[in-house]
């Protein structure tokens, strides 16, 4: 009997573009596996390095170069792209995400296929360490003990209500291709990929498992895209992106939500959209009225403030907490933000 007739077949994406100075590290914790049954699913994002010469060369000296694909991008589409790729080429009835600057433990597969396999549920989520540049741990996110969801509403309550981690990484999480293909999961944004990802996954899913154990190791990057996105004196590019992104929640918000969930999603990304927006009013590379216009859109969403029939099946309790967010927002703008630094603490009291 050969592995694949004992173990599923599980599909690990690896992107690829200008990793030259980490690709070898990062290729050869995935290759060293204790799970046998990979499929190695190589996209090239079409860098200006030599980041395929190099993996080409591992992959002559493996033993599992026969399990690896590689498809090749026509052009430079971002890593959220190359997630999407993965999805529609996988093979395996699992697929796991990773960064080619990041490592595995040599268990990673295992872990995260026996809990999958225990439990089947749509994704099971494992902890991880932050590592920097000199390969030290600086610190570790862990689930402190396996924990098992099977059913969404315990799952949104998790997270948005009592604020639970479910890091929002994709790559430290292996899902069920079926159930991302099913409800038609993927990256919505071509740069900022995790965020919008598990947005959708938490939505969709009706079942997942945390396990306590470390199995993936974050190398601290500070010219990656997330670095950029946190700096204070963000661009009007950077703005626009977390404009846009917030709108996807709100309208998705809306239009999915149960009853019950609805108000903890949406104070949720309030509170997001408050931080942003400090963000933004203490940029100094962006305009005034750009600052207005991006603004008025983040923290005073269309989508909300014209769905009447969303309004009407709010319990009342929960509309006053809504309104008096709207009024406070709508008030900071008219003081051309003079308080907008006095949100947050608005936010902690609907929240309570």
């Amino acid at each position: 009997m050969t592995f694949s007739d004992m173990e599923d077949l599980i599909t690990i994406s690896f992107p690829v573009y200008n990793v030259a100075s980490t690709i070898e590290r990062s290729l050869m914790s995935a290759l060293n596996q204790t799970y046998s049954n990979i499929e190695y699913l190589i996209v090239d994002d079409c860098g200006s390095d030599n980041s395929m010469d190099i993996l080409k060369n591992i992959l002559h000296n493996t033993s599992r170069k026969d399990q690896v694909k590689i498809i090749r991008h026509s052009s430079n589409k971002g890593l959220g792209a190359v997630r999407n790729t993965s999805i529609e080429n996988a093979s395996g009835k699992y697929i796991y995400f990773m960064d080619s600057d990041d490592m595995l433990s040599a268990d990673c597969i295992e872990k995260l296929s026996g809990a999958m396999k225990k439990y089947k549920v749509d994704f099971v989520a494992s902890s991880h360490a932050i590592v920097n540049g000199g390969g030290e741990i600086i610190e570790e996110k862990k689930y402190w003990k396996e924990t098992l969801f099977i059913n969404n509403s315990d799952i949104i309550n998790y997270y948005y209500r009592t604020k639970g981690d479910l890091f929002v990484f994709m790559w430290n999480k292996l899902y069920n291709i079926e159930f991302l293909r099913k409800y038609k999961i993927c990256c919505v944004h071509p740069i900022v990929e995790d965020d919008l990802f598990l947005f959708q996954t938490l939505f969709c899913s009706s079942s997942c498992c945390l396990i306590s154990d470390i199995t993936y190791f974050y190398y601290v990057n500070p010219l990656s895209i997330t670095n950029t996105l946190m700096k204070e004196n963000i661009s009007l590019s950077v703005a626009k992106i977390y404009s846009d992104i917030l709108a996807y929640k709100y309208k998705t918000t809306i239009q999915c939500a149960t009853r019950e969930s609805v108000v903890y999603i949406l104070l949720f990304v309030f509170t997001e959209s408050i931080f942003r927006a400090s963000a933004i009013v203490q940029s100094s590379s962006i305009k005034l009225q750009e600052k207005k216009e991006i603004l008025r859109i983040m923290l005073y969403p269309p989508a909300l403030s014209m769905n009447w029939k969303f309004w009407y099946k709010l319990e009342s309790r929960f509309k006053l907490k809504l309104l008096l967010y709207n009024f406070f927002v709508i008030s900071c703008f008219n003081l051309k933000f003079m308080f907008i630094r006095q949100i947050p603490r608005i936010s902690y009291f609907l929240k309570q």
